[in-house]
């Protein structure tokens, strides 16, 4: 189902960005229309070719708000856009990412600040191509037979894999049920515990 969206220019929606929140990309080029595409069935392409879908997130992020500016912080295979200006992201993804804030009957159990802490100690790490291959080649039957589980949840993570982990540490489970290794940009766009605020352009 299309889902409505939002627009609003980033430097009106600056002060509206909550702290932590979740950012969802979705594909602006090649690789991510590869990463966007195989997190859904060969029935799912055809509905997103016909506008009857939308095209699914190829990434995702964390907003944190410091220095006086907003930053995403994101688990990315370019050591350099680790961190990035949420500004400069937007200069060449206008109406690309979409921001999620975490639900309101949530906050109570949730610590922000070890979301950060944990979010951002993860992204020192190596970027985890084993474990995005892995969550791939998942969806290609003759393929996933083959995915040692053992091994890849103890490799480097990926974008949402980063998300899932240090919002876990802060006190919810986005995708219950769904182990961290497993969770991808989709999940989390589509998880209960978030809700779409606006798509920045």
């Amino acid at each position: 189902m299309l889902q409505k969206k939002t627009e609003i220019e980033y430097k009106e929606a600056r002060d509206k960005i909550p702290n932590g929140c979740l950012l969802v990309y979705r594909p602006d080029d090649f690789y991510g229309l590869i990463i966007s595409l195989s997190a859904i069935s060969c029935r799912k392409w055809l509905d997103v070719l016909l506008h009857k879908e939308e095209m699914p997130p190829c990434h995702v992020a964390r907003a944190i708000k410091w220095d006086n500016s907003i930053w995403a912080v994101q688990q990315t295979a370019k050591p350099y856009n680790k961190l990035e200006r949420l500004s400069k992201v937007i200069k060449s993804r206008s109406g690309k990412v979409d921001v999620y804030r975490l639900k309101k009957e949530y906050l109570s159990q949730y610590n922000l600040e070890k979301a950060l802490e944990v979010h951002k100690d993860i992204c020192l790490q190596a970027y985890g191509w084993r474990n995005l291959l892995r969550v791939i080649n998942r969806h290609i039957w003759f393929l996933s037979k083959n995915i040692n589980d053992k091994i890849t949840s103890k490799c480097p993570p990926f974008c949402s894999m980063a998300y899932a982990m240090s919002d876990r540490a802060a006190g919810i489970d986005p995708c219950p049920g769904l182990a961290d290794q497993d969770t991808e940009p989709i999940d989390l766009q589509y998880s209960t515990y978030y809700e779409y605020m606006f798509t920045l352009i």
